[in-house]
């Protein structure tokens, strides 16, 4: 998918799950232009929405603007985007259980992730494996206020190797 061209109508769409799952050749040159064409008042499932976009490289910083989050709304939502150097910002000061499960795994290249949240759940797996360890890279920055736990490591929290920026954050 490379545009939409005419009316697009999207009054009744509740479910964007997969909506531009793998199609490699993914790459709407004003992303968030055609997302703000989008009534999502009613949507409540967006997992997997870009997964294995391998074309995609960077996601506009106020794509996803929501603050309050759905069980497992971003599951898998850019996972096996290979190529995705840049995340949109996660502005959710709250997490739920799922919400960014996976959200990141195999995006071996991305450079860079801000969140917004200050508790990572209580060990509740609001964020389980949203990244594999192995895609940790030398590059990635996490950048997140400075009330999160940020000495706290594994699966459900900071990926060990991670690197974490709490200087720079600004809301």
């Amino acid at each position: 998918l490379t545009g939409i061209n005419g009316k697009f109508d999207s009054t009744h769409l509740t479910n964007m799950e997969g909506m531009f799952a793998n199609d490699a050749a993914f790459a709407i040159s004003n992303l968030t232009s055609f997302m703000n064409k989008l009534d999502t008042s009613n949507v409540t499932n967006i997992s997997h929405l870009f997964e294995n976009c391998s074309a995609l490289t960077v996601i506009p910083e106020k794509l996803l603007p929501a603050e309050e989050l759905a069980e497992n709304c971003y599951y898998n939502m850019f996972c096996d985007c290979e190529n995705l150097t840049y995340a949109p910002d996660l502005p959710a000061k709250q997490l739920c259980y799922g919400c960014y499960t996976s959200m990141f795994s195999g995006c071996q290249n991305l450079s860079r992730i801000k969140v917004s949240f200050t508790e990572w759940g209580n060990g509740q797996n609001y964020e389980t494996s949203w990244f594999l360890p192995s895609e940790i890279n030398d590059t990635l920055m996490l950048f997140c206020p400075s009330a999160l736990d940020t000495v706290s490591r594994g699966k459900n929290c900071i990926p060990e190797g991670l690197s974490v920026n709490t200087t720079y954050f600004s809301e």
